[in-house]
């Protein structure tokens, strides 16, 4: 069967499934490189359209929001110059005694083949490549803490599977936990229950990490077989990486960033036809519709390169294997907060870091719990009865330390947190180990004293008595203004309103505030605005009396975001859900309808007296959460107006605040 009509189809298929689910390498038998050349009567297949159907929409929408997280990390590429990110793997062969059960050494160097890839090193080494600063180590240490070789074998006859249904079968056989390792299956055979054989290998995205799927699986004969067939992993791992085709929604670049294969440093491209080594084709015409500086094949006149051929030689693209050869900047800034970011558990993983042959057991009396509670000034000792044989280095979180001490003594001498670091280490440079405590220093001293009275007629004196613990001074405040250092306080309250008092009390090591006492002084009118509640179920409480008063006699129905106003003597003056104003008598105000709120904002409305007006209120609304351009707005209602019912002031209905513009999943307010 003709290869090129099997590559048009797969690519019919792709299109319609564009970045949503896992992508797969297709390999063509009429023009993969050299050496062992493996099965070529398989012709190259695409099942990504059917698994699309299998994942939906919720896997649709986590791989939206990760890509909207690389997308603004792209800009914080500068903060992490010369560091190299290393990603435990574990390869999990699973054969049925035949040639599939490929040897340990095949394994080894197509690990060897990934690095050099990643790094733009050795055989992989391009003047126009980078460095990703990614690398991967075959794990040394499995999940349970024994040595390993990060190579497990599994006989099973699922060495052969139906990608549509027996992938998880193959995943349920033998995987370490995706969190720390990335998972490799080496199989036989991949097939495609519509498409049938010709699938090299499949990778799932960031959006899967950790998940029972998330991994990479590959056929045996592409796994180490020669420098081009390693190529097959460098593609997956790409993937697995968060990188798309190159070929990825065709010829579309308005935003480099978020359009294509969300990568500015590789041209728009339309098609997966293998190109000739030295050759080029160039199948879009869109490289300069991106005019921002970020798209280097904006156009001349803009300072930009202007049209480039297709990218036929990036890893990312279908073509032959011996002639991809390179990853670009723009796909390493997208694959760094892949793993820093996504996959961030990956570097915190011990698959990398050879087990411990001399496990530490450290023991601290008597702090068997993480926090320790103790007052200022009092000793507290680590008694460690932990081994022989071990160093032990405290830094006790107040910047003093304690080198080389088994059992350190430690005086804190003010309040506060403080996080205890132990450091134990021995022989075996892989058995050190951290141990921490929160030691919460707290002041010994406690303020407090009794009030008299809290209502009392002007020109009274009030003694105020101390019954302060643990101090040996003390100072006063009236209303914030320091009143004295005696014991207790007496003090003539000569000026009406409310007093506030408060002690502090203190001793050599440290102080301690008091509660706040309030004092009303004379017989002060008390505002009751908020004394009636309308609620949104044509009811309202009215508190003006002391005793709630229920009614149902509003008009307003709504479930949220309701707001209502009285007068400072407690009578109802107006309420509103943010789109209709009611006055006291349930009645629609003049011009009151039609403002800017809605029922489905979770803060429809609130209204505040208007600064300097004694009669006027302001009313804020917001619109729908949902809507794209969502308005922060206010109205201005004028009680002396209406014969005193009240009126939304002409020109000063839903005055424009803030409008919020949204795109996507972000927003902003200008």
């Amino acid at each position: 069967m003709n290869s090129s009509f099997f590559r048009q189809s797969a690519y019919q298929i792709f299109l319609k499934s564009i970045f949503y689910l896992p992508l797969f390498l297709l390999s063509s038998g009429s023009s993969l490189g050299q050496n062992s050349i493996p099965d070529n009567d398989k012709p190259p297949v695409c099942a990504t359209d059917l698994l699309k159907k299998l994942k939906g929409e919720s896997y649709r929408k986590k791989e939206d929001s990760i890509n909207n997280l690389l997308y603004k990390d792209t800009f914080k590429k500068h903060k992490r110059a010369g560091q190299t990110y290393v990603i435990p793997v574990v390869f999990h062969i699973v054969h049925n005694g035949g040639p599939e059960n490929i040897s340990d050494s095949r394994i080894i160097k197509c690990l060897k083949d990934l690095n050099e890839a990643f790094s733009n090193t050795g055989a992989y080494a391009q003047s126009a490549g980078v460095n990703t600063d990614i690398q991967f180590c075959l794990a040394v240490q499995d999940p349970d803490g024994n040595i390993t070789s990060g190579i497990t074998r599994t006989v099973s006859p699922l060495t052969n599977i139906n990608m549509e249904n027996q992938d998880s079968d193959l995943k349920n056989l033998i995987r370490w936990p995706a969190q720390d390792y990335l998972n490799v299956w080496v199989i036989n055979e991949i097939n495609s229950l519509s498409s049938g054989p010709g699938v090299a290998g499949y990778a799932y995205f960031p959006s899967s990490h950790g998940n029972l799927e998330d991994g990479i699986v590959i056929e045996a004969q592409w796994t180490g077989t020669s420098t081009d067939y390693s190529k097959v992993l460098i593609h997956e791992a790409g993937h697995y990486l968060g990188c798309y085709h190159t070929f990825e929604g065709g010829c579309t670049n308005s935003n480099c960033l978020m359009d294509g294969d969300r990568v500015c440093d590789t041209p728009p491209d339309a098609s997966t036809n293998y190109v000739n080594c030295g050759a080029t084709a160039n199948t879009c015409t869109s490289d300069e519709d991106d005019t921002s500086p970020l798209n280097p094949f904006r156009s001349v006149g803009l300072g930009g390169m202007g049209d480039q051929v297709d990218m036929t030689t990036n890893y990312m693209d279908y073509n032959d294997l011996a002639c991809v050869n390179m990853f670009t900047q723009g796909q390493k800034d997208r694959m760094i907060p892949a793993i820093s970011i996504v996959r961030k558990s990956l570097l915190q993983s011990k698959g990398c870091k050879s087990p411990c042959t001399s496990p530490i057991a450290f023991s601290v009396l008597p702090l068997p719990e993480s926090k320790i509670e103790i007052p200022a000034g009092q000793s507290i000792t680590f008694n460690n009865t932990s081994q022989t044989n071990v160093t032990y280095d405290w830094n006790f979180g107040d910047g003093t330390t304690a080198i080389n001490t088994v059992s350190p003594l430690k005086i804190y001498a003010s309040p506060g947190i403080f996080k205890v670091i132990s450091k134990a280490s021995n022989s075996d440079p892989n058995c050190a180990t951290e141990t921490f405590w929160d030691v919460i220093v707290r002041c010994p001293v406690e303020s407090k004293f009794i009030s008299p009275a809290a209502n009392i007629p002007s020109n009274t004196s009030l003694t105020f008595t101390n019954i302060s613990t643990g101090a040996t001074t003390y100072r006063w405040f009236i209303d914030g203004t320091d009143v004295g250092t005696t014991n207790d306080l007496t003090y003539n309250f000569n000026r009406n309103g409310a007093h506030f008092i408060q002690l502090i009390a203190c001793s050599g090591l440290c102080c301690d505030t008091s509660e706040v006492s309030k004092v009303q002084v004379g017989n002060c009118k008390i505002n009751h605005a908020g004394d009636v509640w309308c609620y949104g179920s044509f009811a309202s409480v009215d508190f003006s009396s002391g005793i709630p008063v229920a009614s149902d006699m509003t008009s307003m129905s709504q479930s949220e975001g309701v707001a209502s106003i009285s007068d400072s003597n407690g009578k109802l003056l107006f309420y509103t859900n943010g789109q209709n104003i009611w006055t006291a008598d349930h009645l629609t105000m003049l011009n009151g309808a039609g403002l800017n709120g809605s029922g489905l904002s979770s803060q429809s409305s609130i209204i505040t007296p208007y600064p300097g007006a004694q009669d006027k209120y302001i009313i804020f609304t917001v619109h729908d959460w949902q809507e794209f351009n969502s308005d922060l707005s206010y109205s201005v209602v004028d009680m002396t107006l209406n014969g005193g019912k009240g009126a939304i002031v002409a020109g000063e209905k839903k005055y424009h605040l803030a409008k919020q513009h949204c795109r996507k999943s972000y927003c902003r307010l200008s």
